[in-house]
Formats: C-alpha cells, structure tokens, sequence
C-alpha cells in the first residue's frame, strides 16, 4: 500500500514539473565514475541529433532547476552504479546522484534550453535520483557560470 503512494506521487511530481518546463532536448550523459578527472559522477552531455540514440532527455523547469530524464535501460550497468551510488535494486526507487566536479554546459546545450549566458554552471554536489519505470530522474539546480 505504501509503495502505491510513493509511486502515485512520484508520478504527480513528475506531471508537475512538465508543467514548467521547456522544450526538452536529447542527449548522451557519460558517467564513468572515477575515469574522468579522478571524480564521481557527470563526466559530460552531448546533444543528440537522434532521439532513438539517445540516454537521456534533458530540460530546464520555470524555477530554473535542470532535469535529467535517463533511460537506464541505455546505459551500462557500470554507468547506472555510478547514476545510483549503488547496485540499482527493482524494490527501491529513491537514490542519490553525486557529482563530484562542478560541470559548465555548452554553448550548444545551452543555446536549445534558451538558457542566459551566465546560466548553465552544474554544481557539484549530492542530488536525489528517482526510478520511475525505466527512468531515472534527477533534478539539478543550474547556477551562474563566474
């Protein structure tokens, strides 16, 4: 009964948030752990021309939060490890995404989420990951770029 509420409500946060959002672009997110700069988390976002290539869809919502939308079903296992910060378990929905490095999005990302330019800085830091089906959500504040 309890799981039901939490998916009842994930779902509603989800049709929420779609409500203030943009247009929602592809792209490929590259998580490799460790292999890039020595740190956890993010390595790099790459638009997409192809949305049936893609891993993710990415937008910004009208409170300025970046969301990531990643088919986990599209990435390596490693790389959902690393999404999760653990073993991705089908009885548990809530995990943490951590991003180890501070990461600026380019100018072409941030050109199609019509973001300003001093816009489009991904701090680092712990994030809440959602599984939803087979997504996984991750919400973002975007900061200014110094």
């Amino acid at each position: 009964m309890k799981k039901n509420y939490i998916v009842i409500l994930v779902t509603l946060m989800i049709s929420l948030t779609g409500l203030g959002q943009t247009k929602s672009i592809p792209v490929n997110i590259d998580i490799r752990g460790r292999d890039c700069n020595g740190g956890i988390g993010l390595c790099s976002i790459t638009k997409s021309q192809n949305t049936s290539n893609t891993n993710t869809l990415m937008y910004v919502t009208s409170s300025g939060e970046l969301v990531l939308e990643v088919n986990y079903l599209k990435i390596p296992v490693e790389e959902l490890m690393n999404l999760l910060g653990e073993p991705y378990k089908t009885t548990k929905s809530d995990y943490h995404f951590t991003i180890m490095d501070d990461l600026t999005l380019n100018e072409e990302i941030k050109n199609s989420l019509s973001l300003t330019e001093s816009k489009g800085k991904i701090p680092k830091g712990y994030y809440p990951a959602i599984v939803v089906e087979d997504v996984v959500i991750i919400k973002i504040p975007l900061t200014e770029i110094h």
